[in-house]
Formats: C-alpha cells, sequence, structure tokens
C-alpha cells in the first residue's frame, strides 16, 4: 500500500514504533519486517529499514486539538525533558515542542491556533 507522508530511513523499527506508540500515541497503519507506517492525528509517517546518510531527521508533526497537543506534551515529559514554546503575530498563535526519538531524530510538534474577528 502506497501511503502519502513523510519517509524516515531507520536501524530499529521495533523501538521506533515502541517509542511513537507509547509517547506520542501512534497509530499503527502498517507493518512488515522492512517497514512501518503510523498516523498521529492526520500525519502519515513511514519508517523505512536502512542506514540514514544524514546524522538527524527532522519530523513535523501537527496536532488539530489543543488537548491532543497537550497529552503528547505531558506524555512525552515523563521520558525526557520538553518545553512549550509560543510564538503569537496579530491572528495566529503557534505552540511548539521539540524532542529527540530514540534514534536521535528532532521531532517538532505543533499546534496551530487562528484567530478571527466576529466584530
Amino acid at each position: 500500500m502506497d501511503y502519502a507522508g513523510r519517509r524516515v530511513l531507520v536501524n530499529d523499527i521495533n523501538a521506533m514504533l515502541a517509542f511513537y506508540k507509547n509517547i506520542l500515541m501512534a497509530e499503527v497503519l502498517d507493518v512488515s519486517d522492512t517497514f512501518a507506517v503510523i498516523a498521529i492525528e492526520d500525519d502519515i509517517i513511514e519508517f523505512v529499514l536502512g542506514i540514514n546518510s544524514v546524522d538527524q531527521t527532522a519530523i513535523a508533526i501537527q496536532y488539530t486539538s489543543e488537548d491532543v497537543f497537550n497529552d503528547a506534551c505531558e506524555s512525552v515529559l515523563k521520558h525526557q525533558d520538553v518545553s512549550v514554546r509560543l510564538f503569537r503575530n496579530k491572528n495566529t498563535s503557534t505552540y511548539k515542542a521539540e524532542l529527540k526519538d530514540v534514534e536521535g531524530n528532532i521531532i517538532q510538534l505543533y499546534h496551530h491556533q487562528l484567530f478571527i474577528s466576529i466584530t
């Protein structure tokens, strides 16, 4: 099956699955000996067994629900230090948290809020 999402080369699919399922509450969509596909909210990530030629890969996950974003950040805090930063401009607020997975990839969690004036 072909999934439209971020493809990440990994050394240990099982360790990555355990991390993303237990820490970020990912749903496993498909798995084999050489690949796995997970979903976190609307984001799809495919792990492919292989040697990554870069030291770190950045993985961005956007949460549509503030409650789910907060739950993910609380889950992460049980395992590693993470701080949530807030970026604001006139009509939007963006919450961002950054952490690392078991293979050292940088994971950026986002939640955006848009404010629309009704006056």
